[in-house]
C-alpha cells in the first residue's frame, strides 16, 4: 500500500511484469511528483477515481494495453510530461491539460486524427505521433510547432505523403523517443538498439 509511504516523490517500475497492484494507492497518493510504468505489458490503469495532485510525469510506454482514462486537469492538475505510447489510446488527454503539458508521447496508439485543440497547448516543447494513422495535421498546430520550435515526429503517418512540412524522418528505432539524446552522454534504454548505435555509445552495456 503505497499510499501509506508519505515521503514517496517518485515511483519506477519499469521493465517488469506487474499485473497486480493496489489500484487506490497508487492512483490517488498525494505526493507521488513522477510515475513510471513502461513496459509491464498488459498492466491496467484505472479508468476513472484517479486524483494525483502533485504528479507532474507519467510514462506509461509499450504496455500494449487499451487506455480509456480522462487525462484532464481534474485528475491530474499539475501534468507536465505524458508518454502513452504503444497502447490503444481510446480518449486523446483533455484540453484542460492545456496550460501544463511540456512533452506528449502518443506514437503507435492508434490515432486517426489530431484534435484540433491541440493547437492551444502553447507550452507544448514535444509532441511523438508516429505510426499512427493521421491523414491531416491541422494549420494551427504546424503553426505552434513552428513557433515553439516544436521537437515533433510523424513518420509512419498517411500525412506524410502529402504533407512535407512536417517531421516525417524515422527515428534509429521506434522505441527511441528523440532524435536529441544520442550521444548525449546519459544512457537512454528506450534508445538502446543496435540500429542506435546503442544510444550514440551512451550505453556500451548493451552491446
Amino acid at each position: 500500500d503505497v499510499g501509506k509511504w508519505e515521503k514517496l516523490n517518485t515511483l519506477y517500475l519499469t521493465y517488469n511484469n506487474v499485473m497486480q497492484y493496489n489500484v487506490k494507492a497508487l492512483w490517488t497518493h498525494p505526493n507521488v511528483d513522477a510515475i513510471d510504468l513502461k513496459r509491464n505489458i498488459g498492466m491496467e490503469i484505472p479508468h476513472a477515481s484517479i486524483s494525483l495532485p502533485s504528479l507532474t510525469y507519467l510514462h506509461l510506454g509499450e504496455n500494449k494495453i487499451t487506455i480509456n482514462t480522462q487525462f484532464d486537469k481534474k485528475q491530474f492538475p499539475r501534468l507536465a510530461f505524458l508518454y502513452l505510447n504503444g497502447n490503444d489510446l481510446l480518449q486523446f488527454p483533455d484540453e484542460s491539460l492545456r496550460d501544463n503539458l511540456v512533452k506528449l508521447g502518443v506514437a503507435r496508439c492508434n490515432l486517426k486524427s489530431l484534435p484540433f485543440y491541440l493547437s492551444e497547448f502553447k507550452t507544448l516543447q514535444y509532441c511523438d505521433a508516429r505510426d499512427n494513422n493521421i491523414t491531416n495535421v491541422d494549420e494551427r498546430l504546424k503553426q505552434l510547432i513552428q513557433n515553439n520550435e516544436m521537437e515533433s515526429y510523424f513518420s509512419g503517418n498517411p500525412v506524410c505523403n502529402t504533407d512535407g512540412s512536417l517531421d516525417c524522418e524515422p527515428i534509429c528505432s521506434k522505441t527511441c523517443w528523440s532524435r536529441k539524446v544520442s550521444g548525449d552522454g546519459i544512457c537512454d534504454e528506450t534508445c538502446t538498439a543496435k540500429e542506435c548505435d546503442y544510444d550514440g555509445g551512451d550505453c556500451p552495456w548493451a552491446q
